[in-house]
């Protein structure tokens, strides 16, 4: 068999060993005897296409890192050894490759540049399908700019899933009264000899179920030529799409396929307008009782997150200040020694437009989120083919990115405070005003 047959037999046998253990974790019990041997044979299996594709790779290494020679050059011994292309590595940038990849294309498919069998690895190249790899320093700088340029997503506590599904063990914990902190936890002074009262805490399971997050760019054989520019544009803007798409669902997901949005979450809590509100406004009495409805253990870390249609309104709202002042509840960027990143404040917190909020006057055109209580559960980094053949008779190169994630808040429903009747959240938005 040749390499690609070999990763195809490895593929089979390790979604049959996966779909045994899956079965028998639905069902809540352990392998039959049957299942034991399947599946040990099946292991055993992918452990001999594994050596014989590190056999098989190491014979392409081997042969791509060989010295070539011009006949066309003389030297002592009438010949010399030609440039090894094979060591022209890393690629200088995205572009580069992407111009590589044309020229294979060019010559029907023949790789003519040795960087691009090293990049590919043994395991991810199709050779019959024109199927490349994209390197893995631009994979990795493109998930890198994902979480940068997301505003809502890049603040949230990412973990690394080591298996498609992650349960993370928590204290349940949604009221403060006695008895109920800390998931149950109580501790009691008690007269010397009188019998102690035990208590036990309450567990809660975040669970976390990856899905996949495809990016597909189609590149034209002219927008190829300029690699440059090309390499310019996609690690620009791939990101800032997979980002827009993620801070959408950490908002608005429905959890199903997606991640749990915060304004679908059990955990939100929505504060009163004000009584006889006109519609489509926001009030200084809005921000102050949602303020005073966050959990003050996450204030250091909360933002507000906008719509951009709110924020005429907040340069209205005051509070009061020295010698019956009326004092500014929005502070804006560079104002009074605000410089949070270019941002506005309100009450400390910064103010951060985001085209994911709702229009103005429904819930969620204003949230105050502590998004460390966000968790975002990640399978891997991002996945990065390519194909010379999927739009071959129209000139296109397709690449493709894929991620594996989820994502829900920590918290299931709010608090209950040790004092008082407000409950409390990481999560606070104000009702509908209409």
């Amino acid at each position: 068999m040749n390499i690609m047959q070999l990763v195809q037999k490895k593929a089979e046998a390790l979604k049959k060993a996966r779909a045994l253990s899956t079965l028998a974790e639905s069902e809540n019990r352990d392998l039959t005897d049957a299942e034991s041997a399947e599946f040990d044979a099946l292991m055993a299996s992918i452990k001999s296409y594994s050596t014989n594709i590190d056999r098989a790779a190491g014979l392409l290494e081997a042969e791509r890192t060989a010295p070539t020679v011009d006949a066309s050059a003389t030297g002592a011994a009438g010949a010399s050894a030609g440039h090894n292309r094979g060591e022209d590595k890393p690629w200088r940038n995205f572009g580069e490759f992407l111009g590589a990849v044309k020229a294979t294309t060019i010559r029907g498919g023949h790789v003519t540049d040795p960087r691009l069998q090293a990049a590919l690895g043994a395991s991810e190249t199709s050779d019959a399908d024109g199927g490349f790899l994209v390197p893995t320093e631009q994979s990795t700088e493109i998930i890198d700019r994902v979480w940068n340029e997301g505003q809502v997503s890049g603040r949230a506590d990412r973990t690394p899933m080591r298996t498609s599904r992650l349960t993370i063990p928590g204290v349940n914990e949604d009221s403060r009264l006695p008895g109920f902190r800390y998931g149950g936890i109580a501790v009691y002074r008690e007269a010397e000899a009188a019998l102690y009262n035990s208590s036990k805490p309450n567990f809660k399971l975040i669970e976390l179920i990856n899905n996949k997050l495809i990016g597909l760019l189609y590149a034209t054989e002219e927008l190829l030529e300029d690699t440059d520019a090309l390499s310019a544009w996609a690690s620009k803007t791939f990101p800032k799409a997979m980002a827009f798409t993620l801070d959408d669902e950490c908002i608005n997901g429905l959890g199903s396929g997606q991640f749990l949005g915060i304004l679908n979450s059990g955990a939100l809590v929505i504060v009163a307008k004000d009584s006889g509100q006109a519609a489509a406004t926001i009030t200084t009495s809005n921000i102050l009782n949602m303020h005073a409805a966050s959990l003050a253990s996450g204030r250091k870390n909360s933002v507000w997150f906008i719509n951009q249609n709110i924020e005429s309104q907040l340069y209205a709202l005051t509070i009061p200040g020295d010698m019956g002042t009326a004092v500014a509840l929005y502070v804006q960027p560079g104002m009074r020694g605000n410089n949070d990143g270019g941002y506005g404040t309100i009450l400390g917190h910064p103010v951060i437009p985001i085209e994911q909020a709702a229009t103005l006057g429904t819930v969620g055109d204003i949230i105050l989120a502590d998004m460390d209580q966000y968790l975002i559960g990640e399978r891997s980094g991002i996945r990065a083919d390519s194909s010379i053949h999927v739009q071959f008779l129209t000139g296109q190169t397709a690449f493709r990115w894929m991620m594996r994630n989820d994502g829900k808040p920590k918290q299931k429903a709010p608090v209950t405070p040790y004092k008082g009747s407000q409950a409390l959240s990481s999560f606070v938005a104000v009702a509908t005003r209409s």
